[in-house]
């Protein structure tokens, strides 16, 4: 205003004022972004250093967590660097956090497999789930549930108390091998795709 008065013209001023704080602002939003990114993550710890994650399609280790970006550890060794503002809005699903893990099979038993030998199967499945020692007995399932192109299919649904995935896979293992001994010791087996060829020969007619 003093400057007006004195009869010194300040729009030209004042617009390019205007414009490098534009400039500015948009040069710095990114970096906002991130710091505001970096704030959410902090308070919501939707992980933390050394849990295993899934990023979108990316499945890795958190190594570090900055004030502009997070570094996760691929299953194939490799180093990705997420910035904190895209992690802040991206779905993320952390497999550390778990305190069980699911057991979900089908099993394709032979054609062969008759009402009786099915009935006990399925009879000593359950009682296998119920006092397995690490499984969690509310929510098992041992169901015949369908009559598939080459095998009559029993699914088996379960859920598994372990401290990390490894430790999952070895008691799945575990509970595994003994379905199958169950399988095995009732004259059952496991079905694979297979074709039956009938052979006949025309009868020529009488004379």
């Amino acid at each position: 205003m003093i400057l007006d008065n004195y009869g010194v013209d300040v729009t030209t001023g004042i617009a390019a004022l205007g414009l490098g704080g534009i400039a500015i602002a948009l040069g710095a939003q990114k970096a906002i972004e991130n710091i505001v990114g970096s704030i959410t993550i902090i308070v919501d710890q939707p992980f933390r250093v050394g849990d295993f994650c899934k990023m979108g399609e990316l499945l890795g280790t958190v190594e570090h967590i900055g004030l502009r970006s997070t570094r996760i550890r691929t299953l194939s060794d490799t180093l990705v660097t997420f910035p904190n503002g895209e992690l802040s809005t991206a779905e993320i699903e952390n497999f550390t956090l778990r305190k069980k893990f699911l057991l979900r099979t089908t099993l394709n038993l032979r054609y062969e497999t008759s009402s009786e030998h099915m009935q006990e199967i399925l009879s000593q499945l359950r009682e296998l789930l119920k006092n397995a020692k690490d499984v969690i007995n509310e929510g098992i399932r041992v169901n015949f549930i369908a009559y598939g192109a080459a095998s009559k299919d029993v699914e088996v649904f379960a859920y598994i108390r372990a401290a990390d995935y490894a430790m999952f896979l070895a008691k799945q293992e575990s509970v595994l091998l003994s379905m199958s001994k169950i399988v095995e010791s009732n004259g059952s087996g496991f079905a694979f795709p297979s074709q039956t060829l009938y052979l006949s020969r025309d009868t020529a007619p009488s004379e």
